[in-house]
C-alpha cells in the first residue's frame, strides 16, 4: 500500500462465505501453552480423530524433517492446525515456518523425545511407525525435502534477500544437510530395511514417544487452549 509492501493470504479456514471447523494441536492432544510436547504425542492423537489419518500422519513426518532440515524452532502447538474434513479431523497447510539463524536453538515441540538439533535426526528416524512409514517412505521423504532446500541461496536471492543476509543463515539451512543425507544412505539397504536396526529401534504403535530419548506422553491439566 502506498511505497510499503503487503502480503494478502487466502484464509485456509474458509470456503467462499463459509467457515471451515479448526483446531490447532494444542486443542488436539489437551495441552496448555509452555508443555513441553512431543510430535509423537499429535500423531498418536491424530491417529484416532483423523479422517484420512495415513496420508496426514506421512505429511506430519515430511514438515517435521522439513523443520529440521532448516531449523525451525519455533514450532509450538498454536503453530499446528487440522480442519474438519468429514466426520474428523485433517492437517491444514503450513504456516509460520521460518529458519532460525541461531543453530544452538532447541525446538518447541520434541520429536520422539528429542528438542537438541543434534538429537533432532535420531529422534525423526526412530519414530517412524508411529507415523506409519516404512524406511523405503521416509528414504524417499527425505531425499525430497533434500532436494527440495538444497538451491536456498537462489531462491533468497530472486527474492532480493543479500548475500551478507545470507550468511546469517548458512547453519540453519546447512548445518545438518550433509548428516542427514549420510544417515539415510547409511540407515537404508536397497530394500528398504534398516541396517541398523538393532541400534535404533522403531517406536510400537500405542506407545507415543517411546523412542530414543524417552519421551512420555502427558497430558496437560490445564484447560484446553
Amino acid at each position: 500500500m502506498g511505497d510499503r509492501s503487503v502480503l494478502i493470504l487466502e484464509r485456509f479456514d474458509r470456503y467462499k462465505s463459509h467457515r471451515v471447523g479448526y483446531m490447532s494441536a494444542m486443542t488436539l492432544i489437551e495441552g496448555s501453552d509452555g508443555d513441553p510436547r512431543d510430535y509423537t504425542e499429535i500423531a498418536e492423537t491424530l491417529a484416532e480423530h483423523g479422517s484420512q489419518t495415513s496420508s496426514d500422519l506421512r505429511q506430519l513426518w515430511r514438515r517435521v524433517a522439513f523443520s529440521i532440515v532448516i531449523h525451525n524452532t519455533d514450532d509450538h502447538l498454536r503453530n499446528h492446525g487440522f480442519l474438519r474434513r468429514g466426520a474428523g479431523w485433517r492437517i491444514s497447510p503450513l504456516f509460520d515456518v521460518n529458519p532460525n539463524p541461531d543453530v544452538a536453538a532447541q525446538r518447541v515441540t520434541g520429536i520422539g523425545g528429542a528438542h537438541l538439533r543434534s538429537d533432532g535426526i535420531t529422534g525423526l528416524m526412530t519414530s517412524l511407525e508411529t507415523f506409519d512409514l516404512t524406511h523405503a517412505e521416509a528414504k524417499r521423504t527425505l531425499r525430497e525435502v533434500l532436494d527440495a532446500t538444497a538451491d536456498w541461496r537462489r531462491v533468497a536471492a530472486k527474492n532480493g534477500i543479500a548475500e551478507s543476509e545470507q550468511d546469517h543463515f548458512v547453519g540453519a539451512f546447512d548445518g545438518v544437510r550433509e548428516e542427514l543425507a549420510d544417515h539415510a544412505s547409511e540407515v537404508y539397504s536397497s530394500h528398504g530395511s534398516s541396517n541398523r536396526s538393532s541400534e535404533q529401534p522403531r517406536v510400537p504403535k500405542g506407545m507415543p514417544g517411546a523412542g530414543q530419548f524417552g519421551h512420555k506422553r502427558t497430558r496437560g491439566d490445564g484447560p484446553v487452549q
